[in-house]
């Protein structure tokens, strides 16, 4: 903590924040809210665990994501919340407005879990400021259990296997703030933010793809050198079963993939 300053702000400015939101939002009716993974951010959406609730509002986002939702996301929304972090946390906000990050207040509902997951890279690091707090909810990252305060911030490095259950009865409510990691130079911001990229891009095509068994690939890789010669030995009598249409098939999904 000693690391991030500005905690201490943002932690003074909590209960004006909090008053902000509550003044705009009701958060019993839903209104206002997105389901995470529904508007944006589709991967999010599959950490959620079946029967459970997750919902946020844009504070600010990508291109698209501020006023994306409905009237609660305008410009002309939180004023005084997002004149706030404009003026603490720049970077945060820049990073956010580029994709590679996000600021937004997130809603869990009693009953929800969030399936162990972790994020690609530690480029960055993640705030929680608590807001609506009730005992119940609580977040593992790595081996420790911990649960929010109201009016304090939580950090976490989210590159570590975290978890999520909420077993009380009162939806729980933070500003989540992506930013960068202070370790992390400026210059190395977008293109440490290119590679994660492609790393993330690379982990959705291997969950996508089976990978292939070693006898499969020898003879894709044979094929793929002299297909005309592969054609008489790649069919396998035993079962019936037309290897050569296995290949064919495999060849055609990995050349869509390139």
């Amino acid at each position: 903590r000693s690391e991030f300053p500005w905690a201490d702000d943002l932690e003074a400015a909590a209960s004006g924040i909090k008053a902000e939101l509550l003044e705009l939002l009701d958060l019993g009716a839903r209104g206002g809210w997105s389901k995470v993974g529904e508007a944006r951010a589709a991967q999010d959406g599959n950490i959620i665990a079946p029967g459970g609730e997750w919902r946020e509002l844009v504070v600010f986002g990508a291109q698209g994501d501020d006023g994306a939702h409905d009237a609660a996301n305008s410009q002309d929304s939180l004023p005084r919340t997002r004149a706030l972090l404009e003026e603490l946390l720049p970077n945060a906000v820049a990073m956010a407005k580029i994709g590679a990050g996000e600021i937004i207040f997130s809603a869990l509902y009693p009953g929800t879990r969030l399936v162990p997951h972790c994020a690609s890279s530690n480029n960055r690091l993640t705030c929680h400021l608590g807001l609506l707090c009730p005992s119940g909810p609580r977040i593992r990252v790595g081996e420790d259990w911990a649960s929010w305060e109201e009016g304090k911030c939580m950090f976490f490095d989210d590159s570590f296997e975290h978890e999520v259950l909420h077993e009380g009865d009162a939806v729980r409510v933070v500003l989540l703030i992506r930013f960068w990691h202070p370790d992390l130079p400026p210059e190395r911001y977008m293109p440490n933010l290119h590679e994660g990229m492609e790393q993330f891009n690379d982990m959705q095509r291997r969950r996508s793809v089976p990978p292939l068994s070693p006898s499969v690939s020898d003879l894709l890789a044979a094929r793929r050198a002299a297909p005309a010669a592969m054609a008489p030995a790649a069919r396998h009598a035993a079962g019936g079963v037309e290897l050569q249409e296995a290949l064919d098939a495999a060849v055609a999904g990995d050349d869509d993939l390139e």
